[in-house]
């Protein structure tokens, strides 16, 4: 299976880089996001783990009203990305 990775915008204005799961939430408001291995996107596209300073984990389950929006990300910061989770 392919990873699908993409570039969220949290409400926030955070822009993460993530392998994203989506699943059916059993009730409206629940989690509906699986994240695996987000990394924040900084400046001049340096790559940051998620959370890093407060949490070992990799992997979050968010609700899907937390995102502002979602776009595929560009090739360099893709390969960038894949290398640095390998």
């Amino acid at each position: 299976m392919d990873k699908q990775v993409k570039i969220i915008i949290l409400s926030s204005g955070k822009p993460l880089i993530t392998q994203i799961e989506e699943f059916d939430p059993p009730e409206l408001g629940d989690p509906d996001w699986k994240l695996i291995n987000p990394h924040e996107i900084l400046e001049e596209q340096i790559l940051e783990p998620w959370l890093q300073n407060i949490t070992d984990q990799n992997v979050f389950i968010i609700v899907s009203d937390t995102v502002l929006t979602v776009v595929e990300p560009v090739k360099e910061l893709l390969d960038k990305y894949l290398e640095i989770i390998k």
